[in-house]
């Protein structure tokens, strides 16, 4: 029986207010970490959030007023992380060239 891959979404705030701000509501949550860096494609992208779900992700999206930040995705813990893009579906998906 295979195991089931589970996905990771990471949020990257874009500016110091949206860090603060991220900090704060993301504490709330006990399934939150802080991660220091993640390679998508040929760079390395540092200051994430690892975030429970994809709920989460849309919840902040929907605040995205006030908040400026990157959402990427990672099929399980060693799979490669791509740049998710909101409003494009999983086919348009930003991959690394």
């Amino acid at each position: 029986m295979e195991k089931e891959r589970k996905t990771r979404w990471y949020v990257q705030p874009l500016s110091g207010p949206t860090n603060q701000a991220l900090a704060s509501e993301l504490s709330k949550l006990s399934n939150c970490e802080e991660v220091m860096q993640l390679k998508v494609g040929d760079k390395i992208v540092t200051n994430l959030y690892l975030v429970p779900d994809y709920h989460t992700v849309a919840m902040l999206y929907n605040d995205s007023v006030s908040y400026q930040f990157n959402v990427y995705r990672q099929q399980g813990k060693n799979g490669a992380a791509y740049e998710w893009k909101f409003g494009e579906g999983r086919r348009k998906m930003t991959r690394p060239k």
